[in-house]
């Protein structure tokens, strides 16, 4: 997600490290003169000041989100990786392959749980700052854009509501031998069992009747990391872009404050 504390290079003057909102302006000496005070005030008080920190949550949110998808796919590769294959295969490694079973289904948890949780967040957030503004509507076009016509993000909803009414996601460890008489591993989702169930949405019903068997984990969170990360990319720079003559307006203020307090 790009950072949400600049604005782009498409609207008004880059804004130098000194520039950049920021959270660390204690409020001034009591003796400051009076000129400097008025201008914390300002910054405080000011729509660039509060639309970043609004911005820092969202960004904050996101981060939990990918944070937890890059524990699953580091996850994932180190089990598929060719040099792990005698800790989970061998007889004598069971205990680790059951290890390994439990650890993968408490990230797979973490990363639907989080993915809806910054859909949420996030709807709250674009509802309590832009209101009946157009750029409410203009969201919601972009995520119908992104999501709607997606069958991985079906299935990905779909996952989480099994998680809620029917347990853990059945997920299997994989071993098959190739034409070369070498073992790879692989994650994979237990498609008939998933099948079987009956509250998929029109979405979710499609990808897993033409899905491949079997249906690798990885494709599957990679898929839906990459639809989110394009939503929070257009979000972070339409936002930037919609404030940037807030955000331009602080800096300018934050320049005069440091030429009056410059060992602050």
């Amino acid at each position: 997600m790009q950072s949400m504390d600049t604005h782009d290079g498409q609207s008004g003057k880059e804004q130098s490290e000194g520039d950049s909102i920021r959270g660390d302006l204690s409020s001034p000496d009591p003796n400051c003169d009076l000129q400097a005070f008025e201008l914390f005030e300002k910054m405080r008080n000011s729509e660039g000041e509060k639309i970043y920190w609004r911005m820092e949550g969202l960004r904050a949110i996101y981060y939990v989100f990918s944070q937890n998808y890059a524990e699953l796919s580091s996850a994932i590769a180190h089990f598929e990786a060719d040099e792990s294959f005698p800790r989970y295969w061998h007889v004598q490694q069971r205990h680790n392959m059951r290890a390994f079973q439990q650890e993968n289904m408490r990230l797979l948890h973490n990363v639907v749980a989080a993915a809806f949780s910054l859909v949420d967040q996030t709807r709250i957030l674009v509802r309590e700052i832009y209101g009946e503004e157009p750029f409410q509507n203009e969201y919601q076009r972009k995520v119908d854009e992104v999501f709607s016509n997606s069958e991985i993000a079906g299935l990905v909803k779909g996952l989480r509501n099994w998680m809620l009414h029917r347990g853990l996601v059945p997920v299997d460890m994989q071993a098959t031998l190739d034409a070369t008489g070498k073992f790879a591993a692989s994650i994979v989702l237990n498609i008939n069992e998933l099948r079987s169930w009956d509250r998929w949405d029109p979405r979710a019903r499609h990808f897993l009747e033409t899905a491949p068997d079997p249906l690798r984990l990885r494709d599957v969170v990679d898929g839906y990391y990459e639809l989110v990360k394009q939503l929070y990319d257009w979000l972070a720079s339409r936002m930037a872009q919609i404030h940037a003559s807030a955000f331009d307006e602080w800096a300018s203020w934050n320049r005069e404050y440091r030429k009056l307090r410059p060992d602050e």
